[in-house]
């Protein structure tokens, strides 16, 4: 399996391009910071939840207190005045008889009404505050804070920024992606010219590039394909130097070859001509028979040479 695993990663890694790498790269380090920012911003959102319920609360908690003692502490008296009151914002009034029957409960809120945050939203963001309660004569007034508006709130915002951050997101990797393509162009023309190499074409050349990595690329790219055609050169003229050479020296033994066979002809007239003079002369003139046989004599030692 272990092998497997391996292999698969090769193949995927060797079919990978840089621009594709790059690309992964940007969009990965782009979603570590997103994700960060997330985590910042939920912490932002649930520091202003809490704040914002715990102020209403207090408020709500001053009021009722303030008005309690206005009104000597009895639930009755005070019925009216929460009647008027009606919702309290981020809070929900209970008023509990001393039978422990509810005896009013105020009205729920008409702010985005029926909606609600997702659960694992609210259980990240709810600062779960403590009810604040007043024992009163007759009864008993509980202020409990309600966080669901300032969450619903809170989860439109996240909303909004998540979709921000996305279309952010896809805004910088597209102009990653063109960028990085766009700087990575000169490669197909280096790659052209690497493969013009090993079809043995050195004349090919490489335009100056405007990055400065990819001009001393193209230097050194063309001051090989300039040396690599001076050798090309210098191995057709020492092959023709050798071509050459050979010919010459067929031409040599070619040459010899005729002339031996010339001079021996020649050699051997003249060795038929002195026996000739020698057998006329033979009788009549010694002399000249001796210098014939001496003739002849050359010409044989000559043509056995």
């Amino acid at each position: 399996l272990k092998g497997v695993t391996r292999d698969l990663r090769t193949a995927v890694a060797s079919t990978m391009t840089l621009r594709l790498r790059a690309n992964i790269l940007v969009a990965v380090l782009m979603a570590a910071f997103m994700a960060a920012m997330g985590v910042v911003v939920l912490d932002k959102i649930k520091s202003s939840v809490r704040e914002e319920v715990e102020a209403a609360t207090r408020v709500a908690a001053q009021t009722i207190g303030a008005s309690a003692q206005l009104n000597g502490n009895q639930v009755q008296q005070l019925l009216p005045l929460l009647r008027a009151l009606g919702r309290v914002r981020a809070n929900n009034l209970i008023v509990v008889g001393v039978d422990g029957r509810d005896i009013y409960r105020a009205p729920q809120s008409e702010y985005k009404k029926n909606r609600n945050a997702p659960e694992w939203f609210l259980h990240l963001v709810d600062p779960e505050l403590e009810p604040v309660q007043f024992e009163l004569k007759d009864g008993t007034i509980r202020v409990v804070p309600d966080a669901s508006r300032a969450v619903m709130d809170a989860w439109d915002d996240a909303q909004n920024f998540v979709l921000i951050a996305l279309a952010l997101l896809i805004a910088i990797h597209g102009v990653v992606y063109w960028l990085v393509g766009h700087t990575l162009r000169p490669l197909d023309k280096i790659l052209e010219g690497l493969a013009e190499i090993e079809r043995s074409n050195y004349g090919v050349r490489l335009p100056r590039f405007s990055l400065p990595e990819f001009a001393r690329v193209s230097d050194l790219f063309n001051r090989l394909a300039t040396s690599l055609a001076k050798v090309r050169r210098l191995e057709r003229d020492q092959q023709v130097a050798a071509l050459v050479r050979a010919r010459l020296e067929d031409e040599r033994r070619r040459f010899a070859r005729e002339l031996h066979d010339e001079f021996s002809q020649c050699v051997t007239a003249i060795q038929t001509i002195a026996v000739a003079i020698q057998t006329q002369v033979k009788d009549s003139s010694p002399e000249v028979t001796a210098n014939a046989q001496n003739i002849a004599s050359v010409a044989e030692r000559m043509h056995d040479e």
